[in-house]
């Protein structure tokens, strides 16, 4: 999509949110958009926005750690990887927890928390790593840096 694009969607959601502000798909929606266009903070705001609403969806909060990661706010990551682990275990339906404790080990290896990557990593399964898809490079890496630390 191009920047015209993107713009003229994220007026459309603007206008969308202001007749009805507690659809957390719109706020969902002008994240997406506001990440695409590099409005990381602007992302990350509309997740909150949307986690006021629907503070136990884990969609929600993978998005947020997600942009939280490329805002390299780490800490920010973990406590939202952290939610959807407990929302995901209480209710047995565990869609994002892979994906959760894969982000959180690569926060706490930004972080150098050494003993939470292994940890982490040692519980993500090689078929959800596979399944993960392109950031087993990065896990390998985690992995060969947690071994060397």
């Amino acid at each position: 999509m191009d920047v015209n694009k993107k713009e003229e969607a994220l007026i459309l959601v603007n206008e969308l949110i202001q007749s009805d502000s507690k659809n957390i798909k719109l706020w969902k929606l002008r994240a997406r958009v506001n990440g695409d266009m590099g409005n990381v903070q602007s992302a990350i705001n509309d997740l909150r926005q949307a986690i006021e609403i629907a503070p136990r969806e884990p969609l929600l909060l993978y998005w947020r750690a997600r942009y939280s990661i490329e805002y390299l706010d780490f800490k920010r990551a973990i406590i939202d990887c952290n939610k959807i682990v407990d929302i995901e275990e209480e209710s047995g339906a565990l869609y994002y927890t892979s994906s959760a404790k894969l982000f959180r080990a690569i926060c706490n290896y930004e972080l150098g928390n050494r003993d939470a990557i292994i940890q982490d990593i040692g519980e993500i399964s090689t078929e959800e790593m596979v399944f993960i898809g392109p950031v087993k490079y990065v896990v390998s890496d985690l992995i060969a840096a947690s071994r060397a630390g």
